[in-house]
């Protein structure tokens, strides 16, 4: 198992007995407080739904034993709160790509050194395509 399926496996069972809590508050981003430090990737002390999506790829594509019932449980709370899904999606959406146009304005204005922040951002333009 890769450093990242490993990541991305640990946010998904950190995120989602917190799902549907998560879709029924305001938050875009919902603090996982119980998120170990090791896991020290960008995004991961925090759920959205983009980050939700992107880790199920992750361990899908990686073929864990675990993606077919973290895949069933989040689509549980999926069709159950299709609504506030929606709601939170285009909210986190609208967010990631003002964060994403900043960046890229940055990165065009600055020096080389702005570029340790491209890594993350990449991760939120990946987001944006998968909601």
């Amino acid at each position: 198992m890769s450093n990242s399926s490993q990541f991305h496996l640990q946010y998904l069972k950190l995120a989602v007995p917190d799902l549907e809590s998560y879709l029924l508050s305001p938050a875009v981003f919902w603090p996982l407080p119980s998120a170990p430090t090791s896991l020290n990737e960008p995004g991961m002390d925090q759920m959205t739904l983009g980050g939700v999506v992107l880790s199920l790829k992750v361990i899908t594509a990686y073929a864990l034993p675990e993606a077919m019932t973290l895949s069933h449980l989040v689509e549980d709370v999926r069709e159950r709160w299709r609504s506030n899904w929606a709601k939170k999606a285009a909210k986190e959406f609208s967010q990631r790509v003002r964060n994403w146009e900043h960046t890229v304005g940055e990165l065009t204005h600055q020096t080389a050194g702005r570029l340790n922040v491209y890594r993350a951002q990449v991760r939120n333009r990946v987001i944006l395509e998968l909601l």
